[in-house]
This record gives structure tokens, sequence and C-alpha cells, in this order.
């Protein structure tokens, strides 16, 4: 009876350290989503408000049409199957085109090659130290 015992006991513990280390990796992985993706927007937006200052259009818009590709297709994939209503359904079909027209240019792209050039960009053209200090 009393080895019956300690093996429910060993069972539950298990359990509770199963479950504990899921949530605690769980929240390792989402903190290191929420931070890659908020580095992602201060090196864009910073570079969006650089080309801008400089009234660099034609890089300003290219910038600007590939990320509402890339957030386009990203909540399509992941969000596509909900309805959109409002403003938003507005703003989301406004976001369809642009990005299928960004989709053929994107398409024909060496990823390395685009990579290497979006890196280059950055190393080449860096945003002053007092534009990040908004």
């Amino acid at each position: 009876m009393r080895t019956r015992v300690l093996r429910i006991l060993l069972i539950l513990v298990l359990v509770f350290v199963c479950v504990g280390a899921y949530l605690i990796g769980y929240a390792r992985g989402h903190s290191t989503a929420v931070r890659d993706q908020t580095q992602f927007g201060l090196l864009s937006y910073s570079a969006l408000y650089k080309f801008a200052q400089q009234g660099d259009t034609n890089r300003l818009n290219d910038w600007l049409r590939f990320l509402i590709f890339s957030h386009y297709d990203y909540y399509e994939r992941y969000f596509g199957g909900e309805a959109a209503d409002g403003e938003f359904a507005k703003r989301l079909a406004e976001a369809r085109v642009i990005a299928e027209q960004e989709r053929t240019n994107v398409v024909t792209l060496d990823t390395d090659a685009f990579i290497r050039q979006v890196n280059e960009e950055m190393r080449t053209n860096p945003v002053p130290h007092s534009a990040t200090n908004m």
C-alpha cells in the first residue's frame, strides 16, 4: 500500500515538473519572439525615418511595400480564416493589392542575395544615434 502511494506521489510530482518546464519554455519562447519583432520594428522604422528625412522616396517606397507584403503574408497565414470588418477590412484589401504587386518582385529574388543586400544597406547606412533616441 505504501509503495502504491509513493508511486502516485512520484507521478504527480513528475507531471507538475513537466507542466512547469513547459510553461517556462513557452514564456521564454514568447519573450524571444516579442524581442525579435521589436528589434525588427526598430531597425525598419529607423531606416524608414532616415529615408523620409533624406527625401529618398524610392527607397522609402521599396521598404514600405516589402513591409506591407511581409505583414500581409503573415496575417493571411495565421489569421486569414478570421472575418475582418470595418476600417480594418478596407485597409486589409488595400494591403492585399500592394502585397500582390510586391509578391511578383519578391518571388523572383534570390533570397540570400536579398538578405546580403539588406544587411549591407544597414551596415553602410547606419541610423544616427540621435535618431534612435526619440
